[in-house]
């Protein structure tokens, strides 16, 4: 099979990530995945030299279409590739998708003037993404495609290997940009609540690969201010290098679920050890 994700910004961040390990592992079953970005905010220079990642303006876009021979094509919340997506008449016949990640309300708009008669269908990360789009495209079941997870990165160990010093501590690990619109300061407030709330608790945050050594100072005073700096014992990674080490917010909390409002019903319907929560 061969795939086409198309998405508008190449940024260091979270969906530009999510492709990168989606191309991975479709690579690994055998498929051929490449990846189109209409910008490019950083992120190619930050990647290693590989093929089946590309760059450019519409044109170009459109002659990728052409010369790409494509079975399925992925639009990602990018009206104006969407609409090149489609093949002419005299073209070999592909399937195009269109897969919503954001959850903004100004980022939904688009969604009010979709023409969802040309779509193969519509795709969405979580069950929460598919209460919003539903909402906006009422004659349409979004399908709901969980985010690829590189555990290779990232794992908490099992909980039966776990010491028993720390059988009653709560594990929270916040993960994204140390930038206003991911809101670490709210992130560390929380921690506060949630060690006042549970006691003993072992925070984790990953971010920073396009943070400045003042934001890096003003985290780790916020959280001095806040009494965590003992929670976080050094745990927080201000230097990323691998780009799969780059990705957007999903807090992973080890211990009995809760239910806060605007909680993805996703985490209701995960194991009791570990629920993934995406805001």
């Amino acid at each position: 099979m061969n795939l086409l994700y198309a998405y508008r910004y190449g940024i260091i961040g979270g969906v530009s990530t999510q492709l990168l390990l989606r191309q991975q592992a479709m690579q690994q079953q055998g498929h051929r995945c490449d990846l189109f970005f209409s910008q490019d905010n950083g992120l190619r220079a930050v990647l290693p030299l590989q093929q089946g990642v590309y760059f450019g303006t519409d044109h170009s876009y459109r002659s990728l279409l052409r010369q790409g021979g494509y079975d399925h094509v992925v639009v990602i919340d990018t009206p104006e590739l969407l609409a090149q997506s489609f093949p002419a008449w005299w073209q070999p016949r592909r399937e195009v998708w269109l897969d919503v990640h954001t959850t903004t309300a100004n980022g939904l708009a688009y969604l009010d003037h979709l023409d969802v008669g040309r779509l193969a269908g519509v795709m969405v990360p979580t069950h929460y993404s598919a209460l919003l789009v539903a909402k906006r495209l009422p004659s349409v079941i979004p399908r709901v495609l969980p985010n690829v997870l590189d555990c290779e990165v990232f794992s908490l160990p099992p909980e039966h290997v776990s010491k028993a010093a720390d059988a009653d501590v709560r594990h929270f690990i916040w993960v994204g940009k140390l930038d206003a619109h991911k809101n670490w300061r709210l992130a560390l407030i929380y921690a506060r609540l949630l060690r006042e709330l549970f006691g003993a608790v072992r925070l984790i945050m990953v971010g920073g690969y396009t943070a400045s050594a003042e934001t890096g100072e003003a985290l780790f005073e916020l959280a001095g201010k806040l009494e965590l700096l003992d929670t976080l014992r050094g745990s927080t990674v201000s230097t990323i290098r691998r780009w799969q080490r780059s990705i957007a917010v999903v807090v992973i909390l080890a211990g009995p679920c809760w239910s806060p409002r605007g909680m993805s019903p996703l985490a209701w319907r995960l194991p009791r050890r570990l629920c993934v929560v995406v805001p």
